[in-house]
Formats: structure tokens, C-alpha cells, sequence
């Protein structure tokens, strides 16, 4: 509501506006896709706008998004599940960084870079892992996502304190922000609706697990993600895009497996259409293991295929 201090500008009124998809914490189809946008000076750097990356769609009435550059550089991001969060948020940073390889030691051709930010946490939540906790993604979805204002907190930097409208500062209490984080840290992360035998091989044979890692260790036990919360290139070289920190226009985070087939479109811009369209796709570090997946004869594929769509 406006009056609880939505806006001035917005992508929606609740987290279920766009996580709902196939129930409340799931993904979101594309017409709920977030922009990103920014901008490069003459020698190629990139210039994030003073109000940030991400471009509200929406706004409360009498205010409109400001008037961007034609030159501005234009991306759109699906909306992720986020189930299981509270799991990952619970995998130490060293068993990550374990699994870094910027330098592609092992020659694999698959890197894995961890973000870093500037004040030396680990990311791991958002598309560019620039995220580093399940507290501060609420925190920035508050504010990013529906306009509202939050109470400071020591060690917290994401999300924002203040703005312009007539509503007294911070819109949101600490108690809805706990009782919002706590939620969503107890969404339960979706289990193999069946077990296909062999696909388990086949996702390894083709090297896919190079970055979706099939197990996170943790401490209450391993996490069976299928992801290793790293930045890799996985897109094609084509026009720049948005850079976040340590990520390049062409680096994405690893997302995880769980719940595949329920969480459509796929990709960071949900241009996939299907698991066999996101296959296809997957270039830079993943071209060897999409060219492996095209080799594998059709009932292999069949396999693979079913295996992901059970996850």
C-alpha cells in the first residue's frame, strides 16, 4: 500500500508478486523480468547510475522513472526461485572459495571466480553472486524491488535508509524485516520427484558438474544444489552488459538444480524456454559440455533430460 510507504518507484507491491511461480517463493514468468541498466564512459568502463542498476518498472502516481541516455545498456533478469535459500546462506565461505579456479589451474577450461565485495565478503545470492547473505538479499529486495525504507543495522549495507516521499523513514520495521528473512530462510529447498538412473552420470559425463557442483559441504551435512555459487562465463560475447563488481558483462552465478522444472523461463534474461533451450544456450566456459550434451545419443539424452526435469 501507499500508505505503508511503497515507492516512489517499484517493481512490485509483495515478494509474491513476482516469486510465485509454482507457489508462493518460486520463480516468475518474463513479464515480471527486473531491469538492469547502465552505462560505459569512452574508454569502456563501466558507469553504474547514481541510483543503481536495477530500473523500476513501476511508479506511485505522480512520479515517473528518470530519463536515461540512449547510449545506456539495457538487461533484463528473471526472477529466481528462492527456495532454499536458508541453505545456502548456511555454506561456510571456505567450502565456496574451495571451489574457485580463476586461473583454470585444472585446465578444464571452466574458471569459477568467487565475488568479492569491497568490504571483503563473499557473494553468493543474486545473478551476480553480489549478494552476500540471506539477511542483506531481503534487505535489497525490500528496497530495490517495492521502494521502502529500512532501519539501520550494524554491518548491514544493502538496501536503503531513506528517500523523498511524505512517509516517515524507515517505512519497514526491523520486526517485519526479521519475520520476512525468517520466512524465506525456512522455504525448504525441493526434492527429486523421482530418481533416474543414470542421469546423475551422464549431468558428470558431460562435464556439467564442473560448475553445477552436485553437493555444497556444509556443516549440518552436504547440500545437494548443484551449484557452486560462483561467477562464470556462460553467455555469448555480444553487446557489453551490466558489470557487478568482480563480474564481467558475460558472468553469471551458477543456479542451482533444485526444483528445475518448476522455476521457467531459464537464463538470467529468461530467454529459455525449456531445459533443452538453456542447454543450448550455455557458451564461454560451458561450450565444451553443451558440445558433449549434443553428442550423447538420443536416448542418453532422454536420460539427462529427465533427470533435470526431476530435480
Amino acid at each position: 500500500y501507499l500508505a505503508d510507504g511503497l515507492g516512489p518507484v517499484f517493481n512490485g507491491d509483495s515478494c509474491r508478486a513476482c516469486h510465485f511461480d509454482p507457489t508462493v517463493g518460486g520463480a516468475g514468468p518474463r513479464d515480471v523480468n527486473v531491469i538492469v541498466h547502465g552505462d560505459f564512459d569512452d574508454d569502456g568502463n563501466f558507469l553504474e547510475p547514481p541510483d543503481g542498476v536495477v530500473l523500476e518498472k513501476l511508479a506511485v502516481p505522480g512520479r515517473v522513472r528518470p530519463d536515461r541516455p540512449e547510449t545506456m545498456v539495457f538487461e533484463t533478469r528473471q526472477t529466481p526461485t528462492i527456495f532454499g535459500l536458508g541453505l545456502l546462506d548456511a555454506v561456510p565461505a571456505e567450502s565456496i572459495l574451495a571451489l574457485a579456479d580463476p586461473g583454470d589451474a585444472d585446465a578444464d577450461g571452466v574458471q569459477g571466480i568467487a565475488q568479492i565485495l569491497d568490504d571483503g565478503r563473499l557473494g553468493r545470492f543474486g545473478w551476480k553472486a553480489n549478494v552476500p547473505n540471506l539477511n542483506e538479499f531481503v534487505r535489497d529486495a525490500m528496497s530495490n524491488e517495492m521502494g521502502l525504507t529500512l532501519p539501520d543495522r550494524d554491518g548491514m549495507t544493502f538496501g536503503d535508509l531513506t528517500d523523498d516521499d511524505i512517509y516517515p523513514d524507515p517505512e519497514l520495521s526491523g520486526e517485519a524485516l526479521d519475520a520476512a528473512a525468517f520466512y524465506i530462510s525456512h522455504l525448504a529447498a525441493p526434492v527429486p520427484k523421482e530418481d533416474v538412473p543414470g542421469g546423475a552420470e551422464l549431468l558428470d559425463q558431460v562435464g556439467c558438474t564442473a560448475c553445477h557442483v552436485p553437493f555444497l559441504d556444509a556443516l549440518e551435512g552436504d547440500i545437494p544444489a548443484y551449484t557452486d555459487l560462483l561467477l562464470h562465463v556462460i553467455d555469448a560475447e555480444g553487446p557489453p552488459g551490466i558489470v557487478t563488481g568482480r563480474a564481467s558483462p558475460y558472468h553469471y552465478r551458477t543456479p542451482p538444480l533444485w526444483g528445475l522444472a518448476d522455476t521457467g523461463p531459464y537464463l538470467h534474461h529468461g530467454a529459455a524456454t525449456t531445459i533443452a533451450d538453456a542447454i543450448a544456450a550455455h557458451a564461454g566456459e560451458a561450450e565444451a559440455s553443451r558440445a558433449l550434451f549434443d553428442g550423447l545419443d538420443p536416448e542418453q539424452k532422454d536420460t539427462l533430460l529427465r533427470f533435470l526435469r526431476m530435480r
